[in-house]
C-alpha cells in the first residue's frame, strides 16, 4: 500500500493547515488560541495577543507560514515563550503596551518616524544611552528600517529588563523546596491567592510538554 509523501513542513505544515481555518495563509488570533487551548496551553485572551506580537516576526498581526513552522520547529522549547507567569506575563504585557502606544499607524512595527516616543521613554527610564539612531538601529536587529515587537522584546531582555527567568542556584533551591511543600498539602487547602489561570497552566502545561516531546519524534521521523 502506498502512502503519499509528507507535506513540505512535515508535521509543522500540517498543523498550520489545520488551525488555519479561513484558509488565508495566515493563523490569526483566535486560530493561534484555538491551537494553543486544543494543545494543552490555556492561554486568555490577553495572553495570546501578547504571544502572537512576540512570535509575528513581520507585523502583520498574524502568524505566516514560515513564521509559525519557525516555532512549530523549536519542538518542547516552542512553549518557552508562552508559558509564562503571573509575573511575566504582566512585564510581557507593559511592554506590548508601549510598544502599541509608539506604533501610531498601527501596522505592527515602530518606524523611525514614529521611534521618538519610545526612545524618549527610554531615555527617561535610563535603559539606553545611546543616540537615537545608534538605539534604533541596535533594536532592528534585521535591519528592516522598522522595529518589531519581537525585536523589542529580544532588547529587553538583553539589557536585563525582562530577566524573571534569571534566577540564581540558591533561590531555585528554594523555590523547588517551597514548590514541594505546597505539593504536598491537600488541594482542598490549596492557597486561595493562587489565580485560575495559574492553577490551570500547572494542570495543562505538564500534558503540553508530552505531548510536544511526542510531535518531535514524530516530527523527526517524517524528516528520515
Amino acid at each position: 500500500m502506498m502512502f503519499g509523501a509528507p507535506p513540505k513542513g512535515g508535521l509543522a505544515a500540517i498543523q498550520f493547515a489545520k488551525y488555519d481555518t479561513d484558509k488565508s495563509g495566515s493563523i490569526d488570533v483566535q486560530e493561534f488560541q484555538n491551537l494553543c487551548y486544543n494543545l494543552d496551553h490555556a492561554l486568555t485572551s490577553e495572553e495570546v495577543k501578547v504571544c502572537v506580537m512576540h512570535l509575528d516576526a513581520d507585523g502583520s498581526g498574524k502568524l505566516e507560514k514560515d513564521e509559525f513552522i519557525k516555532w512549530w520547529k523549536l519542538g518542547s522549547r516552542r512553549w518557552s515563550d508562552i508559558d509564562l507567569d503571573a509575573k511575566e506575563m504582566k512585564i510581557r504585557m507593559s511592554a506590548a503596551s508601549v510598544f502599541k502606544s509608539c506604533d501610531t499607524d498601527g501596522s505592527g512595527s515602530i518606524t523611525p518616524s514614529e521611534f521618538d516616543k519610545l526612545y524618549q521613554g527610554l531615555k527617561e527610564k535610563k535603559l539606553t544611552t545611546a543616540t537615537k539612531e545608534e538605539a534604533f538601529k541596535a533594536l532592528d536587529v534585521d535591519q528592516s528600517k522598522s522595529i518589531q515587537f519581537n525585536e523589542y522584546v529580544r532588547w529587553l531582555k538583553k539589557t536585563g529588563t525582562i530577566s524573571i527567568k534569571m534566577i540564581s542556584g540558591a533561590e531555585k533551591v528554594k523555590l523547588k523546596k517551597v514548590t514541594a511543600a505546597q505539593d504536598a498539602q491537600p488541594k482542598a487547602v490549596e492557597s486561595k491567592k493562587s489565580s485560575t489561570q495559574e492553577i490551570r497552566h500547572k494542570h495543562l502545561n505538564k500534558f503540553g510538554k508530552k505531548r510536544a516531546a511526542l510531535e518531535d519524534e514524530i516530527d523527526g521521523k517524517n524528516r528520515e
